[in-house]
């Protein structure tokens, strides 16, 4: 490259680092970035405190287990992430700067395999432009050190996987090829977006005319990547089920039930209400527009017609069908998995590239035209002028859209106080909270609090147990709930009997003399019994006053927690079929590899939940 060129990377690299440093130290905020990191991190630290092989190299969410029985495994995506940032604590120590690191790291390195293949189709220059936008564009720089399965992490073995499938493509030798599996089989073990490539890049190598040996030898060789992917599904499903029941078996139902949720399921999280196709288009045009910026979204747009029209009319040949590879494996993950495209705006981050291209089209149909009437030099102070006023477009888009109040509210210090609660408490306080501040709240504070009893949801059953642990206590509480609901009156009696009231967070030792009040409010359900059949939980009590009772819950916990949970939770029901509840019967429809424990409350006239008297155990 020339000198211009080489400045004008440099200072495009410098540009993309201080975007993806821009709170590099900072504490987790209460997005999805500061849950992902405060999440990861934790699952990081149980590597270090406990090592790969008694974790089985598996992620471990439970928040300072004393030991592997009270391990909670979260096994939806594949371990990579926690992998990478506790390679990074053993190195740098447990900082989230140190988590960061790593997303910051593979962020800059999918910029660079991105350049390298832009120039390769396009030329220097449009490479540039392209880098100019891909380092700029908001969700690119926002998701840029965001510590999760989704988003730079997976990127960059996605795009190394490209980088070394074109060597390939180019020419089909063995060594070529064995790279472009070693790099799948990382992308894989990242997450689920990686497999995608797999019918993308066959398509195109079946039809690509590239290559020095004879096609027919080169292109068989492409069908063994869909069998790597195929072993690895089998690889995970195997080794999911090892480590949740000790034993592997090709049991599918949680991975199924994920994949129903994020493909076919119209709910939306958090909530009861479900999503219409008119609001899934309304969410993503949201997305779009916040995290892409009006400018980059209109350079594409264009450059996308003038794309398709290249194609059409045979003009465009050089990287069009790469452009295509790009294009179709963006859109793709978020087409396949609209419900989890609804809820997260990063599962749009594998797009960017394709974008960025896509935007740098009418720059390079401007300089064929300006070649006909400009020099080159002419032309190159011109393109570079337009890339720099689109990429100031993008950046004062993203200014006046407060991109960074998406970064959160840094509700560390303030709403919550929970810098109050991680300097003043003691190291094995018990952490109760509400359901609806579990991602943002729970999970960033284990980060902080190296030494804590796992977060509970606050209920009769938790408060039970704060109660029989004898421990410090804090109670992290939502402000709005209705007056009235059994919530309320359950909030009411902590505040009356708990400690000092901070915001919405009640700290406070006392739970002792609390558990006695919250268990007199009412009268628990009696003669509880469970059983377990055709897969199936059966649950039968009496109660004592029935005519004074609105309506009966129930709460379970697994062997491995210490917590409750609502049985009709959405996370809670362990991929229950169906939850009902009539009269003094419940029936909980769930393939159970291990006892759980159940326990039945009522909730009266007066909006009082009671307590209870013992639990159930139930199970295989």
């Amino acid at each position: 490259m020339k000198n211009y060129r080489t400045i004008a990377l440099a200072v495009l690299l410098v540009l993309a680092a201080v975007l993806r440093l821009w709170d590099f130290a900072a504490p987790w905020t209460d997005d999805h970035r500061g849950w992902g990191g405060s999440f990861y991190g934790n699952i990081a630290r149980n590597y270090l405190k406990f090592g790969y092989a008694e974790t089985k190299a598996a992620p471990v969410c439970s928040v300072n287990p004393p030991d592997s029985s009270h391990f909670l495994y979260y096994l939806n995506h594949p371990p990579m992430t926690g992998w990478l940032v506790s390679l990074s604590f053993r190195v740098l120590g447990y900082h989230t700067w140190a988590a960061r690191l790593v997303a910051v790291l593979c962020s800059m390195g999918s910029l660079a395999f991105f350049f390298v293949m832009a120039r390769k189709f396009w030329g220097t220059d449009a490479a540039l432009i392209a880098l100019a936008v891909a380092a700029a564009i908001p969700i690119a720089a926002f998701y840029g050190s965001y510590v999760d399965v989704q988003g730079p992490i997976p990127m960059f073995f996605i795009m190394l996987t490209l980088y070394l499938y074109l060597r390939f493509n180019e020419a089909g030798t063995w060594g070529r090829f064995l790279l472009v599996l070693a790099a799948f089989f990382l992308a894989v073990l990242c997450d689920w977006p990686a497999y995608l490539l797999v019918p993308i890049l066959a398509i195109h190598h079946f039809f690509s005319r590239g290559g020095t040996e004879p096609a027919q030898k080169r292109k068989w060789r492409i069908l063994l990547l869909p069998l790597l992917a195929c072993a690895m599904v089998a690889g995970f499903v195997l080794y999911c089920n090892w480590v949740r029941y000790g034993q592997a078996s090709f049991n599918l139902d949680s991975m199924l039930a994920n994949f129903r949720l994020r493909s076919f399921s119209g709910a939306v999280e958090g909530s009861e209400r479900s999503y219409t196709l008119g609001d899934w288009f309304a969410r993503i045009y949201d997305h779009l527009f916040l995290m892409y910026t009006l400018p980059v979204l209109l350079l594409a747009g264009l450059g996308l017609a003038l794309y398709v029209f290249g194609i059409t009319s045979g003009r465009l040949r050089n990287g069009a069908g790469f452009l295509a590879v790009l294009f179709v494996f963006g859109v793709s993950y978020i087409l396949l998995f609209p419900q989890g495209a609804y809820v997260h705006d990063y599962w749009g981050y594998y797009a960017y590239p394709a974008v960025a291209i896509f935007a740098t089209i009418p720059f390079q149909i401007m300089r064929r035209t300006a070649a006909s009437w400009r020099s080159a030099p002419q032309y190159a102070s011109y393109a570079a002028y337009l890339a720099l006023i689109g990429v100031l477009c993008a950046l004062a888009t993203a200014g006046t859209l407060k991109l960074e109040a998406l970064r959160g509210t840094n509700r560390y210090a303030s709403n919550y106080n929970l810098a109050a609660i991680t300097h003043s408490v003691s190291e094995d306080a018990f952490i109760v909270a509400e359901e609806r501040l579990d991602h943002p709240i729970n999970m960033r504070i284990p980060f902080y609090l190296n030494n804590y009893v796992e977060f509970a949801a606050i209920c009769p059953a938790n408060v039970q147990v704060a109660n029989d642990l004898k421990r410090q206590v804090i109670f992290l509480m939502d402000s709005y709930i209705p007056p009235g609901s059994p919530k309320a009156n359950l909030h009411l009696a902590i505040l009356e009997h708990c400690g000092i009231f901070m915001d919405t967070v009640v700290r406070g030792a006392a739970v002792q003399k609390l558990w006695p009040r919250i268990k007199d409010i009412t009268a628990p359900p009696a003669a509880v019994h469970a059983e377990y059949k055709n897969d199936c939980i059966e649950i039968r009590w009496t109660h004592p006053a029935p005519n004074t009772i609105k309506y009966y819950k129930i709460y379970w916990r697994a062997n491995a927690q210490i917590f409750y949970l609502a049985a009709d939770d959405f996370y809670a029901a362990l991929d229950a079929k169906s939850v009902s509840i009539t009269g003094n019967e419940a029936k909980i429809c769930v393939k159970l590899r291990e006892p759980i424990w159940i326990i039945v409350t009522a909730v009266d006239t007066n909006n009082n939940e009671s307590g209870f008297d013992r639990a159930v155990q139930v199970g295989p």
